[in-house]
């Protein structure tokens, strides 16, 4: 059964003490759940808690579940599906790019001093760098 932010936030002290960072021990589960944030931060977890908390979120993990998509994933997705939809050519007007055929059709594109490669499937930095990391 998924370990959510719910989850988490009943297993907490839920002293709202901000000890954490955080502004109240719910806001503290959706970072833990959301971005990974790390279940130490709460010092008012036992360690044998914090153990079973971890495992679980682990667990769940494992299995694709808590971490939000960076915000970079989020956008080529974005991008992939409006060039899943629309006709290339005018995409790539739009965008300032050029239709190309090799290795596969797509848009070829430059954006922040870097070459892109943008196919219906996927988004290529031509320069060797990842437009799915930050």
């Amino acid at each position: 059964m998924a370990y959510k932010v719910l989850d988490i936030y009943k297993d907490l002290p839920r002293t709202n003490c901000g000890h954490c960072g955080k502004g109240s021990c719910f806001a503290f589960a959706s970072a833990v759940y959301l971005e990974a944030h790390p279940l130490e931060e709460c010092p008012h977890v036992e360690a044998e808690a914090r153990t079973a908390m971890q495992n679980r979120l682990d667990e769940g993990r494992e299995r694709g579940e808590g971490r939000r998509p960076a915000s970079s994933e989020r956008a080529v997705e974005a991008l992939l599906e409006t060039f899943r939809q629309e006709d290339l050519a005018i995409l790539a007007e739009r965008g300032g790019g050029v239709v190309v055929t090799e290795p596969e059709e797509g848009v070829r594109l430059a954006f922040l001093d870097e070459a892109y490669l943008v196919t219906r499937r996927d988004v290529e930095a031509l320069g060797g760098g990842s437009p799915r990391s930050g």
